[in-house]
């Protein structure tokens, strides 16, 4: 009723406004079609009524077709939806998300398979060329992917209307039981028409790494940023929660956004130390200590993006040591990294020297570290190798794609590769 009355008092405000009433439910496919018949202008939005748009909404989508002259079908990216979905971060608007999205756009397009029904945009040559949303997908589910393939099948491109950021609450059409059947009957239909041309055109565009990352970019943009009276500067990302104590001064903590929840404790005793963490994956129970009962100064952890792990210890207890950790490892459980001894040393008694001083710990991209592996003194793990569980690594290691393990560790597989 609410509905109703708001849209037409709409219309008796809008005249150019025309507005169609149905006296029942026919279904998106078919409501979409009587809007279609219809519709005079040169782009033709089918928005759902569960959406909520920006101010630019019309200008951004009429630059995008302005600007491609063979573009056919776009749609927005949104807070919910089965591809294009970027949640709605808290404490922002849909204008401040919206602007967000634009900022790391970079007037970049990308081509698409699956422009979404939530905001449909379409050239209005189409429509006279392809024809309407093909009615045997009865009420909905399926039939914009259909149709987006019927107009790639001529020769009209896809895109992602990537600076554009639309509110979508989703599934609001349907019970979770009526989308289910609907769902199963309709991608049968649809697989059964066009499961060679949308192969051919997936395996060009790679639509999840598409909007990997796509996620990546917008995260990188958000960063929560804190410096104290001792020039401790601590910033951090979505998806990190971040517990830290820091004593001393100029020390630097910064943690990129996370792709899932991430979990950290850092502390720190000492000044000049350094923390880099570069859009890890997942990192659970991640604690981070440089100095204990002393001050250690001038240390730096460096970990490079997409690292993987359920539980690290990093221990700094050396003056000047240095941790890095290269791209997409995937570390286990119980992991410790150990860099130093301080105040706990082992001196020579022949000359009095440090037997047990730290160097620097380096661990390549794409290593797999297995449970309870411990890394000190001067380990170094090549590009491609697994460690295997309770390994004890205290030397370099130079051959890649390898297999170490034991206590002391030693190679026991050369050519090796894992996924």
């Amino acid at each position: 009723v609410q509905t109703s009355e708001f849209l037409n008092n709409y219309k008796k405000k809008n005249r150019n406004c025309i507005l169609l009433k149905n006296n029942k439910n026919l279904g998106f496919v078919k409501t979409c079609n009587k809007g279609l018949k219809i519709a005079k202008g040169d782009v033709v939005v089918l928005l759902n009524s569960d959406t909520i748009v920006p101010r630019n909404f019309y200008n951004k989508i009429l630059y995008l077709f302005n600007k491609y002259n063979n573009l056919g079908i776009a749609s927005p990216i949104t807070s919910n939806s089965g591809l294009w979905n970027v949640e709605l971060l808290a404490d922002y608007s849909i204008d401040q998300m919206d602007a967000l999205i634009e900022k790391t756009a970079n007037n970049k397009f990308p081509d698409i398979l699956c422009p979404e029904g939530f905001c449909f945009c379409i050239r209005k040559n189409i429509i006279s060329e392809i024809g309407l949303f093909d009615e045997i997908y009865g009420k909905g589910y399926c039939e914009e992917t259909d149709y987006a393939m019927r107009a790639l099948n001529k020769g009209w491109s896809l895109k992602l209307i990537n600076n554009l950021y639309v509110w979508h609450r989703h599934h609001a059409s349907f019970t979770s039981d009526e989308r289910q059947k609907q769902l199963k009957v309709n991608r049968e239909i649809f697989w059964t028409r066009w499961k060679k041309l949308y192969d051919k055109y997936a395996s060009v565009i790679d639509m999840t790494t598409l909007i990997s990352q796509r996620k990546a970019s917008i995260y990188q943009n958000i960063l929560k940023t804190n410096q104290d009276i001792n020039n401790n500067i601590i910033s951090y990302g979505h998806n990190i929660n971040l517990v830290h104590d820091i004593k001393g001064k100029n020390n630097v903590v910064k943690i990129m956004s996370a792709n899932e929840e991430s979990c950290l404790n850092i502390t720190i005793n000492g000044d000049n130390n350094e923390v880099t963490i570069i859009n890890p994956y997942r990192l659970l129970n991640v604690k981070i200590l440089i100095g204990n009962m002393i001050k250690i100064n001038n240390c730096k952890i460096f970990i490079d993006e997409g690292l993987q792990s359920n539980s690290i210890q990093i221990l700094a207890y050396e003056n000047n040591s240095n941790l890095h950790i290269g791209k997409n490892c995937l570390f286990s459980w119980n992991i410790v990294l150990r860099l130093g001894e301080k105040p706990h040393l082992l001196i020579s008694s022949k000359n009095n020297k440090i037997l047990n001083k730290a160097g620097k710990i380096i661990i390549g991209n794409n290593v797999w570290l297995g449970e309870d592996c411990y890394l000190t003194s001067k380990a170094q793990i090549p590009h491609g190798c697994i460690v295997g569980a309770k390994a004890v690594v205290t030397k370099i290691f130079t051959k890649e794609n390898c297999i170490i393990a034991g206590n002391p560790a030693a190679i026991h597989k050369k050519n090796i590769t894992w996924k």
